[in-house]
Formats: C-alpha cells, sequence, structure tokens
C-alpha cells in the first residue's frame, strides 16, 4: 500500500498488488474507476474512448487519428477522459485509470516515455490542469479482456451492446458532448 500512496500514478502491476482491495482495507470510502480504450483496425468503427460510473465518452478515429500509433490512441484516451471526467472526479478520494495498454500504464508510472510520440502524449498529460488536480490520487492499472469491457465496448463503437449492459447492471448511461478543446 505505501508504494500506492507514496507515487502517484504507480501501476498496480509494478506494485504488484490489487490497487482496489488495499485502499478499501485502508479506510478509503470511495474509488472511482476509469475505464479508457482505443481501437484502430480491428473492428468498423473504431474511436478512442473512456467511461466513468454510467457517463462515456468516444471519439471516432479519422484518418488523421489514424496516422497514429495504437499506444498513442491508448495514451490519448486516459488524457480525454481526465479532462472531460474531472468535475466528476472530484469527490473521489481514490481514482483508478484502467487501461489495456501496458505502455501508457507504464510510462504514467515511471514518468519514463521514450518514442518521440509517447513523449509528446506525456507532455501533453502533464500539461492539464486536471492533471495536476487529480494526480496525488490517482492511479494506473492495466486490464485486459472482461476487465475493460466498457472502454473496449465504447471503443469499438458497439453502443447496442453497451446499452444493454448497462441496463442489466441497471446504470442509466449519459453520453457526454466532446469540448472544442479536445
Amino acid at each position: 500500500m505505501e508504494v500506492l500512496t507514496q507515487h502517484p500514478f504507480v501501476s498496480t502491476l509494478q506494485a504488484n498488488l490489487n490497487c482496489a482491495s488495499n485502499l478499501l482495507n485502508n479506510k478509503v470510502q470511495a474509488v472511482a474507476f476509469v475505464c479508457t480504450d482505443a481501437a484502430k483496425d480491428d473492428c468498423t468503427n473504431p474511436s478512442v474512448a473512456g467511461y466513468l460510473c454510467g457517463r462515456w465518452w468516444s471519439i471516432p478515429v479519422n484518418e488523421k487519428l489514424h496516422l497514429l500509433p495504437i499506444a498513442a490512441l491508448e495514451f490519448l484516451a486516459i488524457i480525454v477522459s481526465f479532462i472531460l471526467f474531472h468535475k466528476y472526479l472530484q469527490p473521489y478520494p481514490a481514482i483508478v485509470f484502467s487501461t489495456d495498454s501496458q505502455v501508457s500504464a507504464m510510462v504514467i508510472a515511471s514518468d519514463n516515455a521514450r518514442s518521440t510520440v509517447t513523449q509528446r502524449m506525456q507532455t501533453l498529460l502533464r500539461s492539464l490542469s486536471e492533471y495536476h488536480d487529480l494526480s496525488m490520487r490517482t492511479f494506473v492499472s492495466t486490464v485486459h479482456g472482461v476487465g475493460n469491457i466498457m472502454g473496449d465496448g465504447y471503443s469499438r463503437s458497439k453502443h447496442k451492446a453497451m446499452k444493454a449492459v448497462t441496463a442489466e447492471l441497471g446504470v442509466r448511461t449519459t453520453r457526454l458532448s466532446i469540448p472544442p478543446r479536445v
């Protein structure tokens, strides 16, 4: 737990701990889980997307975004989620950003981007006031498959399936609009 509390953005993989369980065992009363993902070539309508407590956003991968490597699109999903979910994350004492991008998680956790594109994404993230506001209580976790069903579904534009999943869970969803700054 000390690793997680002393080092913001430490990956739960690096800490070798179950972040949510450890945070809850240390009297943190609420943890927000932000699911992020990006799709590129493995579906019909790829997008960059994020999900938090029934709120979701999605940006279609256009020709310009398609030029970026998938790792950059995954990182972009985290960046946009900071911007769009910032006001909703205010009441939470702990926040976990879930991504299936090991590169994004490791770069955020270690502050050590290697490629030029990833360095630019990291610089963009660190330039955000939303990042600075939330960073001391935010962690990043690498998840795959069913652990990231919301991010996967929205990034692949499976809106009907996501509506069915959220209805089954009793969650009312709201699609957030993308502000001009994004």
